[in-house]
């Protein structure tokens, strides 16, 4: 039916808006290294940040676990 397209496509909308946010905090922990005061969604941005970190550290090591296998 139409409405049930019209709220297929609402979610998507709204799915892809905090995508984004997610999204802004992996890009924020991996290339700037710091994470933003404010995002109008916070919570999807920290999530993407702190998922940024690990990539970060599983890419780049972080002390005694990255030397002791020869990196």
């Amino acid at each position: 039916s139409l409405q049930n397209i019209y709220g297929e496509c609402r979610m998507t909308k709204i799915s892809l808006h905090l995508l984004s946010a997610f999204k802004d905090g992996v890009a924020d922990a991996l290339l700037d290294g710091s994470m933003s005061e404010y995002h109008k969604e916070m919570h999807y941005y920290k999530k993407g940040y702190d998922f940024g970190l690990i990539m970060y550290s599983e890419l780049y090591g972080n002390g005694k676990e990255s030397q002791d296998n020869g990196q």
